[in-house]
C-alpha cells in the first residue's frame, strides 16, 4: 500500500512539475506591460468568422494562407480583428499584407476581403509565440492588462487585434476615449 501511495504521489509530482514547466515555457509567468503607440496603416486580407465559436480560426487562417500563396503573395503576417462580445460584429480572420500586394488583390473575385486599417492610437503589448496555445495563454495574461489599462485611463472597450510577428505575439487595442 505504501508503495502504490508513493507511485501516486510521484506521478502527481511528475504532471505538476510538466504543467508548470510547460506553462513557463509558454509564458504564464510572464508579466505583461501595456504601452501605447501609433500603429498602421494595415492593409488587411481576410474573411469573417460570426459568433463566438473560434474553432474555425485555423481553418480560415490556412485556407487564406493558401489563396495568398496561389496569387503569389509571400509577403505576410497572420493578423485577426476580434470584435467586443456582444457587438454582433463579425470576428474577421487573415492577414496583414503590403500595400502594394493589396492593389494587386482588388478586384480579384477570390473569397478573400480587403480593407486598409488606418494608423491610430492603440494600446499595445506583446506575448512569446511557441505555439498555438500561446494564443490561449497570451488572453488569458493580456486580456486583463488591457482591461485595466483602459480602466485606469478611462478609455471605452475596444475590438482587439492579434497580430502574429514570427517569435511573438503583438496585441493591440484601439485607444477610445470615454464619450
Amino acid at each position: 500500500m505504501r508503495l502504490i501511495l508513493k507511485i501516486a504521489l510521484l506521478s502527481v509530482a511528475v504532471l505538476v512539475s510538466g504543467l508548470v514547466g510547460l506553462g513557463a515555457y509558454l509564458g504564464g509567468f510572464r508579466g505583461v506591460t501595456v504601452s501605447e503607440t501609433e500603429e498602421g496603416p494595415f492593409y488587411f486580407a481576410y474573411r469573417e468568422l460570426r459568433g463566438n465559436d473560434l474553432s474555425g480560426v485555423g481553418t480560415i487562417t490556412t485556407a487564406i494562407n493558401n489563396e495568398l500563396n496561389s496569387a503569389g503573395i509571400a509577403d505576410k503576417r497572420p493578423f485577426d480583428v476580434f470584435q467586443q462580445a456582444g457587438s454582433g460584429a463579425p470576428n474577421e480572420i487573415g492577414f496583414v499584407i503590403s500595400e502594394r500586394d493589396m492593389q494587386r488583390l482588388q478586384g480579384n473575385n477570390g473569397s478573400i476581403k480587403l480593407r486598409t486599417i488606418a494608423r491610430q492610437r492603440y494600446m499595445k503589448t506583446t506575448f512569446p509565440f511557441k505555439s498555438r496555445l500561446s494564443f490561449v495563454i497570451g488572453y488569458f495574461k493580456v486580456d486583463p492588462a488591457f482591461a485595466s489599462y483602459r480602466a485606469a485611463h478611462g478609455y471605452q472597450p475596444s475590438l482587439a487585434i492579434a497580430r502574429n510577428d514570427g517569435e511573438e505575439i503583438t496585441y493591440l487595442q484601439p485607444v477610445l476615449a470615454r464619450k
